[in-house]
């Protein structure tokens, strides 16, 4: 059983947590998260994807918003 104040490894190696199904292993094998409290008949979550790079999407908003390439 967790406590209140347990470690987030203590919590995530917890054996009813993990029989409940209360956690997705990242993609890239880095860890895991928290899954959602539900469920769908017929949809299985298997992973959660990676989050993108720190400015992998710095360029295309810029340009949405009008603003040039480079900062001056």
């Amino acid at each position: 059983m967790v406590v209140a104040g347990a470690a987030p490894a203590e919590a995530a190696a917890d054996p009813q947590s993990v029989a409940a199904g209360a956690w997705v292993d990242y993609d890239n094998g880095a860890g895991r998260s928290v899954d959602a409290p539900i469920r769908f008949d017929g949809y299985d979550r298997r992973g959660v994807a990676d989050a993108p790079p720190l400015g992998a999407h710095t360029a295309e908003i810029r340009r949405e918003l009008g603003l040039h390439e480079e900062r001056p």
